[in-house]
C-alpha cells in the first residue's frame, strides 16, 4: 500500500479509536452532571473554539503543508514561528474577554483557562502538521489517543471525585494538553527557530485567511451563543450532544484529509492532480453515505449518549449529518484555491456563508428551536460550497467538475430525510440502513484499489 494510503489508514483508526473514547465517557458526563452543568462546559467550549479558530490562522493546514514543502529542511522553523504567531492572535482574544468578561457571560478564571489551553493545542496542532506532513503516522497516532485517553481519565477523576462539575471537565481537557506540550518542548534538541523569510511567508500567507477564519467561527459557534441567549443554558447541554451526534462523521472526514491534502499539494506543485480527482470522487460518496448511515442510527445514539431529558434536541442531528459532504467538499476546494493563491476567495465565501448561517439562525431558532439551528448550519454549508466551487471553476474548470458531485448530494438529502420519517420504526430504518451500508462498502474498495494504485 502507498504511503498516504497507509497513512489514512492510521489516520482513521486513531480518529475512530478517539471518537470511540469520546463516545463511551459522554454518557457518563451527561449523567453526572446537571444540564446547567453540561450547558457551562458546552459554552465554554464554543468560546474556546472561536479563539481557536481566530488564532489558528497561522496554523491552517493549507498554508502549513505549503510551508513545509517550500522550506525543506526548516520543518522546525515553520512549526516554531507558527505556535509563535498564534499565540499573539490568542493572548489577544483573551485580553478582550477578559475586559468584557460581562458582557460575554464567562468566568475570568475560565478564560485564563482558556489561554493556557489555546497555547499548548498550538504546539499540539503545529507538532501533528509537522508529522502529518511527513507521514510519521505512529507518532501522530500516539499523540491523538494519549490526548484523548489522558482527557477521559482526568476528566471522569475531577468530576466524579471532587464535585467540580463544569470546571472538572474543562480542566481534564487542559492537564493533558500540558503534560503532551511539556513532552513536545522538553523533547527538542534545539531552540527556539527564527527565520525572517517563513515569518513573511506565514504573515502573507496566512492573514488572507482571517475573515475566513473569524466567519467559520461565526459558522461553528454562533448557532451555539444563541441557542443559549434565547434559550438558556440547559438547551444548549441538549443541543450540544445533538451538535456532537451530527457532526460525528467530521473527525473520519479529518482523518481522511490528514493524508488527502498533503497529497494534494504533492501533486499540485507537479502539475498531477487529475491523478486526485477519481479518488475524490470516491471519497465524496462515501462521506455522503456515511452520514446517511450515521443519521439513521441517530435516535439509538442519542439515547445512549445521554438522558432521556435531552431527547427533544433529536430533529437537530440530521441536518448535521447531511452537512459533512459539502464540509469535506469545501476542504478540498480550500486546499486548491490557496495553492492557486486565490485566499480571498475562501474568505468571500466562507464570510457570505456565515452571513447566511447568522441571519438563519435568528430566523428559525425563534420558531423551530434546535432543528433550526441545524437547519441554518447545513444552509451556511451548502452557500459555501457552492460558492467555493463556482469561484474555483475560474481557475481550475476540471478540479471544480470533480467536486460537483450534487446528485450524490441530492440522493443522500432524501434518503435522510426517508430515515428521519422513519424515526418512530426502528426495525424498518435498521432494515433500510443496508443500502447506504453497501454503498460505502462499494466506493471504499474503490477509493482503496485507487490508493493502492496511485503514487
Amino acid at each position: 500500500m502507498r504511503l498516504p494510503a497507509r497513512a489514512s489508514v492510521f489516520y482513521f483508526i486513531g480518529t475512530f479509536l478517539t471518537k470511540g473514547i469520546s463516545l463511551l465517557v459522554t454518557p457518563l458526563f451527561t449523567r453526572a452532571m446537571s444540564l446547567a452543568e453540561y450547558g457551562v462546559y458546552s459554552y465554554y467550549i464554543s468560546v474556546l473554539g472561536i479563539g481557536t479558530m481566530l488564532s489558528g490562522v497561522f496554523l491552517s493546514p493549507s498554508v502549513i503543508y505549503s510551508g513545509l514543502g517550500k522550506f525543506r529542511g526548516k520543518e522546525k522553523s515553520v512549526a516554531d514561528l507558527s505556535v509563535a504567531l498564534t499565540f499573539v492572535i490568542n493572548l489577544l482574544f483573551c485580553i478582550v474577554l477578559f475586559t468584557f468578561s460581562g458582557i460575554f457571560g464567562i468566568n475570568r478564571g475560565l478564560i485564563a483557562i482558556m489561554l493556557f489551553q489555546g497555547f499548548c493545542d498550538s504546539v499540539i496542532t503545529a507538532e501533528l502538521l509537522r508529522l502529518k506532513f511527513s507521514y510519521s503516522y505512529w507518532r501522530v497516532l500516539t499523540i491523538n489517543l494519549c490526548s484523548s485517553l489522558f482527557s477521559a481519565v482526568i476528566s471522569l477523576l475531577l468530576v466524579f471525585y471532587t464535585d467540580m462539575g463544569a470546571l472538572g471537565r474543562i480542566l481534564g481537557l487542559l492537564f493533558p494538553a500540558l503534560i503532551i506540550t511539556f513532552f513536545i518542548v522538553f523533547s527538542r534538541k534545539e531552540g527556539f527557530c527564527r527565520d525572517k523569510n517563513i515569518s513573511a511567508f506565514l504573515i502573507k500567507n496566512s492573514l488572507p485567511l482571517l475573515p475566513s477564519l473569524a466567519a467559520r467561527a461565526a459558522l461553528g459557534s454562533g448557532d451555539k451563543l444563541i441557542i443559549r441567549w434565547q434559550m438558556g443554558e440547559g438547551a444548549l447541554a441538549k443541543y450540544s450532544v445533538a451538535h456532537g451526534v451530527g457532526m460525528a462523521l467530521f473527525g473520519i472526514i479529518a482523518a481522511i484529509c490528514s493524508a488527502l491534502n498533503p497529497w494534494l499539494v504533492r501533486k499540485l506543485s507537479r502539475g498531477e492532480e487529475n491523478a486526485t480527482f477519481s479518488l475524490i470522487s470516491e471519497l465524496s460518496k462515501i462521506v455522503g453515505w456515511g452520514s446517511v448511515f450515521a443519521l439513521g442510527l441517530a435516535p439509538e445514539i442519542l439515547a445512549f449518549l445521554a438522558p432521556k431529558s435531552y431527547a427533544d434536541s433529536l430533529y437537530a442531528i440530521a441536518p448535521f449529518a447531511l452537512s459533512s459532504l459539502p464540509y469535506f467538499l469545501i476542504g478540498i476546494a480550500t486546499v486548491i484555491l490557496c495553492y492557486r493563491e486565490k485566499t480571498k476567495y475562501v474568505s468571500a465565501a466562507a464570510i457570505i456563508g456565515a452571513g447566511a448561517n447568522i441571519l438563519a439562525n435568528f430566523l428559525l431558532i425563534p420558531y423551530l428551536g434546535y432543528a433550526g439551528g441545524a437547519m441554518a448550519y447545513l444552509i451556511s454549508q451548502a452557500v459555501t460550497f457552492i460558492l467555493s466551487v463556482l469561484w474555483l471553476r475560474r481557475w481550475d474548470s476540471e478540479a471544480a467538475e470533480a467536486l460537483g458531485v450534487f446528485p450524490t448530494m441530492l440522493h443522500t438529502c432524501g434518503f435522510g430525510a426517508v430515515l428521519v420519517l422513519l424515526y418512530s420504526y426502528a426495525a424498518l430504518r435498521i432494515l433500510l440502513l443496508i443500502i447506504p451500508a453497501l454503498f460505502c462498502l462499494r466506493s471504499g474498495f474503490s477509493a482503496l484499489r485507487m490508493a493502492k494504485e496511485k503514487n
